[in-house]
C-alpha cells in the first residue's frame, strides 16, 4: 500500500510515518527549522488528501492526479508564491523517502511557480476538470465562466451570479470541493471582496465609469463628515452647559437721565407779635432781580406749608 493511501484512509493516523520521515529528515542533515516547515507541509498535504478520498474512491481520479490538484487549490485559495514553492519542495523531499525506502512509486511533483495564477490558466484548468462530469453541467458552467469573461476578477459581480445559480446536480458541489472554493456548508458560493487573479490581458477586465467611482467616493467621505460634524456640534452644547459665564448686572443705570433743577425755601413764620405761626397757611414766593426795584424771575403761586411748633419751615 502507498503511504499516500494511508494518509487518504486516515488524516491523524500518522505518528508512525511522522517519526520515520523525521528520521529520515534528520540523516538528511537539514536544519530543524526547515525540517519543521517540511512535517508541516506534508502534515497540510495529508489533511487536503484526505478530504480528497472520495474522488480516488469513486475513479475520477488517480493518486497521480492529486499533486497538480493540490497545487491548483493553493493558487486558488490566494497562497503566497513563496508558500506553494516551499510544500512544492517539501513534497518532492517526500518523493525521495518514499523512493529511498520503497514504499511504493514516486509521485510526480509540478515545478516550482514562477507566476502567480491568472484568469486564462484558471479557466483552462477548471473545463479540462469539467470535462469529466456529465455534458449538461459541464456545458452550464463553461458558459457561467465564459460570459462575462472577466467576472472572475470582479468578486461582486461572481457572486451575483453564483446567487442566482441554483445548484441542482451532486457533480456541481464536488467541483467547489476539488477547488476549495466553497465551505460545504450551503449550496451558494461565499466569495471575498479580494481580486482572485492578477490581470491576464488588458481586454479581460471590466473598468467601473468614473462616475461609479466617484459615486462610492463622495459616499464613502459624506458618512465620516457628518460624523465629524455630529460630534462637533455635540462637543459645543455641551462646551456651552458647563463652561456657561453669566452676565453681571451693573448696580448703576447705563442710560444716564438728566434730572429737573428744584429751589428750596426755608423761613420762620411769626405773627405781628413775634409768636410761632404752626397752621397750615398759604404762601407765594418770588425770585426778583434785585433786592428791591428789580424785575420778577419766577412765582410759585400759592403755596399751601405748614411750620413746625417754632414757625420754622
Amino acid at each position: 500500500m502507498l503511504i499516500i493511501n494511508v494518509m487518504v484512509i486516515n488524516r491523524y493516523n500518522l505518528d508512525n510515518y511522522i517519526q520515520e520521515f523525521t528520521a529520515f529528515l534528520d540523516g538528511s542533515q537539514i536544519a530543524a527549522p526547515y525540517g519543521k516547515h517540511i512535517r508541516s507541509d506534508i502534515k497540510h498535504f495529508a489533511g487536503w488528501l484526505h478530504l480528497k478520498k472520495e474522488l480516488l474512491e469513486d475513479g475520477s481520479y488517480q493518486i497521480e492526479d492529486m499533486p497538480r490538484l493540490y497545487v491548483a487549490a493553493l493558487g486558488l485559495s490566494r497562497s503566497p508564491r513563496a508558500t506553494i514553492n516551499r510544500r512544492l519542495s517539501s513534497l518532492r523531499k517526500l518523493n525521495t523517502y518514499i523512493s529511498r525506502q520503497q514504499l511504493g512509486q514516486s509521485l510526480w511533483i509540478p515545478k516550482t511557480l514562477n507566476g502567480d495564477l491568472t484568469e486564462k490558466n484558471y479557466l483552462e484548468e477548471s473545463l479540462r476538470i469539467l470535462t469529466k462530469y456529465d455534458e449538461d453541467l459541464t456545458q452550464e458552467l463553461m458558459d457561467f465562466l465564459a460570459a462575462p469573461r472577466a467576472s472572475t476578477k470582479h468578486p461582486y459581480l461572481v457572486k451575483k451570479m453564483l446567487d442566482d445559480l441554483v445548484v441542482l446536480d451532486d457533480t456541481f458541489t464536488k467541483y467547489l470541493s476539488i477547488l476549495d472554493l466553497s465551505s460545504m456548508s450551503s449550496t451558494k458560493l461565499a466569495v471575498t471582496r479580494k481580486p482572485l487573479f492578477k490581470k491576464d490581458h488588458p481586454n479581460s477586465t471590466i473598468t467601473r465609469s468614473w462616475l461609479a467611482q466617484w459615486q462610492e467616493l463622495v459616499q464613502r467621505y459624506a458618512i465620516l463628515i457628518i460624523i465629524v460634524l455630529l460630534f462637533g456640534l455635540l462637543g459645543t452644547s455641551l462646551s456651552s452647559q458647563f463652561f456657561k459665564k453669566n452676565k453681571l448686572a451693573q448696580a448703576f443705570p447705563t442710560n444716564l437721565t438728566r434730572g429737573t433743577r428744584a429751589l428750596s425755601f426755608q423761613g420762620r413764620l411769626t405773627d405781628s407779635l413775634g409768636n410761632p405761626i404752626t397752621t397750615a397757611t398759604n404762601v407765594v414766593f418770588k425770585l426778583h432781580t434785585a433786592a428791591s426795584g428789580g424785575s420778577q424771575l419766577y412765582t410759585s403761586g400759592t403755596c399751601s406749608i405748614t411750620p413746625d411748633q417754632d414757625g420754622i419751615f
